[in-house]
């Protein structure tokens, strides 16, 4: 920017995080709060996950909703770290001052949240009408048909053995990388994928991503 021109001061962070980002958040807020107000009826979305990076929980919450004219509309609404215990009471309280926030409360169609049991107890006990993720209920049958299957937990359990290998050890997920470049001449190596269970299709994600290194795998143990 100073080659392009010198006289330039752009603005510092602090004007940024303290004013500019502000007005910006009050000027959407107050057009998102006109379109929820003039809506008859709002349905909201919501979940808690902790963060990958940090040991931090957040919690969100998304309206939808659709307009005289029949057009879908969204908006994010909330996603904020979720610090207390999640008890079906700490979860109804914070759902409640979000929704209270936007004047929700009152024109609540439903709150469509997992099948997690202190997240139905909280819609429940606090007499919220309420639909569980139709996409969870079946991940959780799927979830359940394969520890039946004994011979495909097997397998998965040394996918896992292996992955894991390479996740926690730099030298090896590095020869492995290197394998893909010399070896194979890939353009773009390509790292193990773990399995996180609270992840919905993530043991699929990680299986596809084993038979695409299949070669690279099997060069690895020679």
């Amino acid at each position: 920017m100073k080659q392009l021109e010198p006289r330039y001061d752009p603005p510092s962070r602090r004007y940024l995080s303290d004013t500019a980002l502000p007005q910006l958040y009050a000027s959407v807020r107050e057009v998102v709060q006109k379109e929820l107000d003039a809506a008859k009826y709002v349905s909201c979305t919501t979940d808690i996950w902790t963060a990958n990076y940090a040991a931090k929980s957040y919690m969100s919450l998304t309206a939808h909703w659709m307009t005289e004219e029949f057009e879908l509309k969204m908006a994010v609404l909330h996603v904020e770290e979720f610090p207390d215990h999640h008890t079906a009471i700490n979860i109804a309280a914070t759902l409640n001052d979000m929704l209270n926030k936007w004047k929700l409360r009152k024109k609540l169609h439903a709150v469509i949240h997992d099948n997690a049991r202190k997240a139905v107890a909280a819609s429940r006990d606090n007499s919220m009408p309420y639909f569980t993720c139709m996409a969870h209920s079946a991940q959780l049958i799927i979830s359940d048909s394969l520890k039946d299957q004994r011979e495909v937990n097997k397998a998965l359990a040394i996918t896992r053995k292996i992955v894991g290998h390479f996740k926690q050890s730099p030298p090896a997920a590095e020869k492995l990388r290197k394998l893909q470049l010399e070896r194979l001449q890939w353009d773009t190596p390509l790292t193990v994928v773990q399995e996180v269970k609270t992840r919905w299709n993530s043991t699929y994600y990680m299986v596809e991503r084993f038979i695409a290194l299949r070669d690279s795998l099997t060069l690895f143990n020679d």
